[in-house]
């Protein structure tokens, strides 16, 4: 199983390392990807990193860039291509799964864990994230890392896993903190389900360094996008301290239908598949009904599991609703479920050859692998060759140190699709929002170029209150679309 689970890795990513950046969240890859860039291009600090939709001011921070630092110097020694991008997220989704057979088979057994870890590299927001410009899988790496090193050390009593174990929880925290805990909560039941007074003080103290660290680059992060300019003219702008209803979402939208239906949908299509959500939801009655067979601590884990990935949709629920990869924390636990009841219809099946026993066994894998891989390549891997195109047209007519105000039907003013795909630093404005007073209030900014992106003809016709004489206007290939450049200040 684990050598099937390494031809799957390789052979189902493959044909999606190269090319440009895809759908579904470009944005927030064009994000990911523009760090990296910045690091690469024009030597941003790690703790400064540089977003393409601040002007010349850039900086701004998300998350501790760890990953996109090591984009960076694989560009530096390879070149710059996204397949060296991909191949860092790829190289962590590997260890996530490694580690994650790893802790299986340190609290269950041998089988489970590699049931398991073949089933975690088929589902379909494994698929597509796992060579994607992303973060989240980095974070996953480290939350197993931390998950696996501090319950082998507590078996073992040994000091370097607790070390280790710290270090990779503090990593986790200062990437995303949601996923960090994730895995925090079962292994502190874990530790809870020992009843052994001195392993939980000794958990206690070793998690008061990831805490530590989490607490203070959360701080760094604030202090840094508290400084950035007051835009407030700009619609939607905001710096981006104080998030916290951007995190959780309004009380109000935990009871709207509407956003459990869809969030249940996609639960089912993205993290289970259909025949997954079958068989996730037999190995969850399995546990609940052969609970006391398992190992106390062991079973404490899974229920800490469980409880941790409601807690994380019920806690985070707006970025649960908005962002399909806010469920990659569900895709461990899911895929141990499952293998709880492929290994359970396999010991049903006995007394009988073996050689039966395992075909029933690949079979049931086998079909949630071929429904992941399947959606995957219906419903992912979309290119976006409007952008492309417009990003095309931008470089190839301003200067690299043009500023450049984009305008697009559906943006708001964080949005860096076009501007990345320019390797141009200046701000995205909506369509809608655009105004004679906004441009010029850019322009004494720094703006250089406005570039308005629409389908061709633009309807009514330019703007009124530009300049013609200023005004060139480039199709985007043959997509029905054009680019209007517009000159506001001498090149």
């Amino acid at each position: 199983m684990l050598a099937v689970a390494a031809i799957l890795l390789i052979a189902t990513r493959a044909p999606h390392l190269a090319g440009p950046i895809d759908d579904p969240h470009s944005w927030r890859q064009c994000d990911t990807a523009n760090y990296a860039w910045a690091f690469f291009h024009d030597g941003a600090s790690l703790l400064r990193p540089a977003v393409c939709w601040m002007g010349g001011y850039r900086t701004l921070i998300l998350e501790f860039p760890l990953p996109e630092y090591l984009m960076a110097l694989a560009y530096r020694v390879f070149g710059y291509d996204f397949l060296w991008a991909r191949l860092v997220t790829l190289f962590f989704f590997a260890g996530s799964a490694l580690y994650l057979y790893l802790l299986i088979r340190e609290l269950w057994n041998e089988a489970l864990a590699a049931t398991a870890t073949l089933i975690y590299v088929t589902l379909p927001l494994a698929l597509f994230y796992s060579r994607a410009l992303h973060i989240d899988f980095t974070a996953i790496f480290f939350a197993h890392a931390m998950a696996y090193h501090l319950i082998a050390g507590d078996r073992r009593h040994a000091g370097p896993h607790l070390v280790a174990g710290a270090v990779a929880a503090g990593l986790a925290a200062v990437i995303k903190s949601p996923y960090a805990l994730a895995l925090g909560i079962p292994v502190a039941a874990y530790f809870v389900a020992g009843r052994d007074p001195r392993r939980m003080i000794r958990f206690a103290a070793v998690m008061i360094l990831p805490v530590a660290l989490g607490i203070a680059w959360q701080r760094h992060a604030d202090a840094v996008n508290a400084s950035a300019p007051d835009w407030s003219f700009i619609p939607g702008y905001f710096k981006f301290t104080g998030l916290s209803r951007w995190y959780f979402g309004s009380l109000a939208l935990r009871f709207d239908p509407t956003a459990w239906r869809d969030l249940g949908v996609r639960l089912i299509v993205e993290v289970l598949t259909r025949s997954g959500a079958v068989l996730a939801a037999a190995g969850f009655a399995l546990f609940i009904v052969r609970r006391k067979a398992h190992d106390p601590r062991a079973a404490a884990f899974l229920q800490g599991w469980i409880a941790a990935a409601a807690v994380h949709l019920a806690l985070f629920f707006n970025l649960n609703l908005e962002h399909d990869y806010y469920q990659i924390p569900f895709l461990a636990p899911a895929a141990l479920l499952m293998a709880i009841a492929i290994l359970a219809v396999r010991h049903a099946t006995r007394p009988g050859p073996a050689w039966v026993r395992g075909v029933i066994a690949a079979l049931l894998v086998a079909t949630v692998a071929i429904e992941s891989i399947a959606y995957a390549e219906r419903n992912d891997y979309r290119p976006d060759p409007i952008r492309e195109g417009a990003g095309a047209i931008i470089a190839s007519h301003t200067s690299e140190k043009s500023l450049v105000v984009v305008s697009e039907p559906a943006t708001d003013c964080r949005d860096p699709r076009i501007l990345f795909r320019a390797r141009r630093d200046g701000w995205s404005i909506g369509a809608a929002d655009l105004s004679a007073a906004l441009v010029r209030a850019l322009a004494a900014r720094g703006a250089t170029d406005l570039a308005l992106v629409a389908p061709a003809g633009f309807a009514n016709g330019p703007p009124p209150w530009l300049d013609p004489r200023r005004i060139e206007v480039f199709p985007i290939g043959d997509l029905g679309w054009q680019v209007m450049m517009v000159r506001l200040a001498p090149r």
